[in-house]
């Protein structure tokens, strides 16, 4: 018996078929969302999930096909509204609860963010380390930085990296749901990320930035 099969038996893992979705319903984005799905999210997925198209579809099809909120979708699926809302998030799926509107939404505020990037990545080299302690702390940490994580993300060295990271986060006051878009990154990696290097903020002060802004 399969690991999967074991599963499956000891708990009902959702799947399109559960609710009549069919893949002519999905937009082509979708699979090839659920197809570069790396091994340890495709394990995180099945515990909950046939398979990732089956995660991805049954999302999909209840905010824009069904056109249904996040409290919604929670409740039919029965887990956290909280989690439903960072995972649309996650995905830049917040936007429009019209696909191809909210594609369009995406992709200029990707390309938004990618100019804030090249200025952080300019700007950040000019940063006084006197003048930002908190930044002089991260480049003296002694902290390990996998060097395959940065440059997958199109940092050149170490100290690019952390000074970026540094005038994204706490210059340009970036949410780490953007920085997540930016990277291609969960939410949660991001937030690991900012609190190794000593980014991270307080609960307050994300509060504060919140209403600063708007958000």
């Amino acid at each position: 018996m399969t690991d999967l099969m074991w599963r499956k038996l000891m708990k009902k893992l959702k799947s399109m078929a559960d609710f009549g979705i069919k893949p002519e319903q999905l937009h082509d984005d979708v699979f090839q969302l659920s197809n570069n799905v790396n091994l340890q999210k495709r394990m995180i997925f099945q515990k909950e999930y046939e398979t990732p198209l089956d995660k991805y579809a049954i999302l999909y099809y209840f905010r824009f096909v069904e056109k249904l909120e996040s409290s919604e979708i929670a409740n039919i699926l029965g887990i956290h509204n909280e989690n439903v809302h960072h995972l649309l998030y996650s995905l830049g799926w917040h936007f429009s609860n019209d696909y191809e509107e909210n594609k369009a939404i995406l992709q200029e505020k990707g390309k938004k963010l990618t100019e804030i990037l090249q200025r952080a990545k300019n700007q950040s080299q000019k940063l006084k380390t006197e003048e930002h302690p908190i930044l002089l702390k991260a480049l003296q940490s002694k902290v390990r930085i996998n060097k395959n994580s940065y440059i997958s993300m199109n940092f050149t060295s170490r100290e690019e990296y952390i000074r970026a990271m540094y005038y994204l986060f706490h210059i340009e006051d970036l949410t780490t749901v953007e920085m997540a878009l930016l990277f291609k990154r969960a939410k949660g990696v991001i937030n690991t990320k900012l609190r190794n290097l000593g980014f991270n903020i307080s609960h307050e002060e994300s509060i504060a930035r919140k209403k600063k802004k708007g958000r």
